[in-house]
Order: structure tokens, then C-alpha cells, then sequence
């Protein structure tokens, strides 16, 4: 037997993400951890040429950037936990069927670095994340996700997850003077310009898992993280995100990786953006009850329910074309980040 909860459901995701050349250290705040020189703040609903996908096998124009973070999964998986099955809703739009059947758990991320929980109100799910957060973050956590206890009532379920990762690089790479044109667009970007000897520390930082030509290349940014996987791939998108995630990945597993060379040319564009996403396909949705830094990543999610040699070749990487951002884990069956860049909608401008 079914049993129908009328339920208000209000599902938002918010995503920071900053990628560029210097370290900040480990931030008083997380928020801190973000420049605001020239933050671009938005709604992704808002945005033209840009999509938050709810998981990475959404199809997608490969016309548009892709974002998409785990913390929207972990909050669907705790709702899933507590409800003991499944989320269906009525009416049910298609990312449902996505988040329910994702493979995305907390096995492809440390525990230092997220906190994930769902609860009643009345069983006091909102002191559980906030004593949750002060003690994973000691403090320094940031959330501005969290709705007022007020909004809902005690048989309400909250669902909440945030993720927060610092991935330095252990020598900063070039600020480059000469801008990248991305789309039409001049660009400031980072990494090793005009190809020159005495960076043999910098060049070591880059691993080239696969590269084929100036066009076509998978590379690795190592941070001061060995578990961390800083991923970039200049390669031809496929008809998801998931299927252009695997072929990166297929492609790293059977090539041969090579180590950079101080004179080879890494010019990458910064990103600095902090975007919101609703998640209107199931807001005023009735849920469907069965009876029995480097990088620096700051995302957050909801969901209420009322309810050295001499070189022999140059590698020439610049991405000045459509690529893939990867963020992984060691080990982990899925990346808990991934973001196709097809425009410069959310790039930095000089």
C-alpha cells in the first residue's frame, strides 16, 4: 500500500569553486577561502549559456558548461536512508530516477571533508548539523544553506550536506601576463607561459596521463594532496557528463604518463564563481512513501521536505578550447566534482 505525504519540497545546491595559480592556506572560515576580486556570484537558473546538473548522467548541450558536486547526492542518500527505500514523488520528474540509482556514496570521499545528515525537526536534525559542522570544521565551516528552524514543523524531514576541500599547490604556478582568448573572450590565466628552463619544481607538479596533440590531452595537477586528484582534460564531449568522465578516465588507465618538461607551455584559465541552484522540478512536488584549495570547493545542499633531461618534445597544453575539471579521490569509484567547460560564461575577465 502507498501512502501519499503532501510535502512542500525545497531542494537547493550551492557551489563555490576557485582555480587559480596561489596557495591561501588553511582559512579562519571557508568563505575566506575565496577571493572576492572578481567573484561571480549567480543562480544557475539565471544563467544562459551554464547548467548545475543534479547528476552527471543528465544529458546536457555541449554548447553549455556542466557543473555538478556531490553534495545534492549525499543529501538524497541520507533522505534515502531515513525513509528506508527510495524517493519518488508525484508528479516525478526524470533526475528522480538519476539520484535514486546513482553509485555516488561517502566511500568516494574522506569524512574530514563533508558533513552529511537528514532528520525530523522534531527529533533535532538542526542542532545535529550545526554541532556536526563546528565539530568536522572546527568552526570554520560556513553554511548559508541551512533553513530557520522556524520555516518548519516538528514532523519535517531536513536533509543537509557540506562539502569543503583547500587544494594547494605546493609551488604556485605563473601568474601569466598574456591573456588566453576563450570563445571570444580574453581571459587571465596561470600555469607555465612562454616556454623557459629553472622550472624543474613547477613542471613536477604536472603529470601528463595522456596526450595525443595540442588538442587532445588528459593532465594532472598535483596539490599538497596525495589523495586528491586534480584532473583537466582537453578532449571531445560525449552525450553526458558520466560518459565524458569515463572516457577521461579510460583514456588515463591505458596510456603511458609522462612527466612534464620545464619548457613545455601550461596555460589554464582561473574560474572563481559562487553559483545557487533550485531544484524546481521538485519544489511543490508530493513525496511518494511506501508503508513497510590550488583548488579551493565549497558546496552545500538542502533538501526540506514538509513532511630535468633535455627535452625531446614540447607538450603544448593550452586550454583555450572545450575541457574537463575533474576532482577525485584515490581509489574512488566516482569524482566527487566534475564541471565541462564549453564557454567562458564563468571564467574570470581581464
Amino acid at each position: 500500500m502507498k501512502k501519499y505525504i503532501i510535502a512542500a519540497v525545497f531542494v537547493v545546491a550551492l557551489l563555490m569553486l576557485s582555480i587559480d595559480w596561489h596557495s591561501f592556506g588553511g582559512p579562519a572560515n571557508h568563505d575566506k577561502a575565496f577571493t572576492p576580486d572578481r567573484l561571480m556570484v549567480a543562480s544557475a537558473n539565471e544563467l544562459k549559456r551554464t547548467i548545475v546538473v543534479a547528476t552527471p548522467a543528465s544529458v546536457f548541450d555541449r554548447r553549455k558548461n556542466v557543473l555538478w558536486c556531490a553534495t545534492f547526492q549525499l543529501a538524497w542518500n541520507e533522505t534515502r536512508t531515513l525513509v528506508g527505500e527510495d524517493l519518488h514523488f508525484n508528479p516525478e520528474p526524470p533526475i528522480v530516477s538519476e539520484l535514486n540509482t546513482s553509485t555516488f556514496s561517502t566511500n568516494d570521499l574522506d569524512a574530514a571533508s563533508y558533513v552529511a545528515l537528514a532528520g525530523f525537526v522534531k527529533d533535532g536534525i538542526f542542532q545535529r548539523i550545526h554541532e556536526s559542522l563546528d565539530r568536522k570544521f572546527s568552526g570554520a565551516a560556513s553554511p548559508h544553506l541551512i533553513p530557520k528552524e522556524n520555516s518548519m514543523r516538528p514532523q519535517d524531514i531536513l536533509a543537509y550536506a557540506y562539502l569543503f576541500k583547500n587544494l594547494e599547490f605546493a609551488i604556485p604556478f605563473e601568474d601569466l601576463e598574456k591573456p588566453l582568448v576563450f570563445g571570444g573572450l580574453e581571459l587571465p590565466t596561470f600555469g607555465m607561459g612562454t616556454p623557459k628552463s629553472g622550472r624543474e619544481q613547477m613542471a613536477s607538479q604536472v603529470l601528463i596521463l595522456d596526450y595525443k596533440d595540442a588538442d587532445d590531452f588528459v593532465i594532472e595537477l598535483k596539490t599538497k594532496s596525495t589523495t586528491d586528484h586534480l584532473v583537466l582534460a582537453k578532449i571531445r564531449p560525449k552525450e553526458t557528463l558520466a560518459t565524458t568522465i569515463e572516457n577521461a578516465e579510460s583514456r588515463t588507465r591505458s596510456a603511458q604518463p609522462q612527466p612534464c618538461l620545464p619548457v613545455d607551455e601550461l596555460v589554464i584559465p582561473k574560474f572563481n564563481f559562487d553559483i545557487t541552484r533550485n531544484y524546481t522540478e521538485i519544489e511543490g512536488a508530493k513525496l511518494v512513501q511506501i508503508d513497510e584549495k590550488g583548488v579551493r570547493l565549497k558546496s552545500e545542499s538542502h533538501i526540506s521536505i514538509g513532511c630535468a633531461q633535455a627535452p625531446r618534445a614540447v607538450h603544448v597544453m593550452v586550454f583555450d578550447k572545450p575541457f574537463l575539471v575533474l576532482l577525485k579521490r584515490t581509489n574512488a569509484k566516482s569524482p566527487y566534482f566534475a564541471m565541462w567547460v564549453a564557454n567562458p560564461e564563468l571564467f574570470l575577465e581581464r
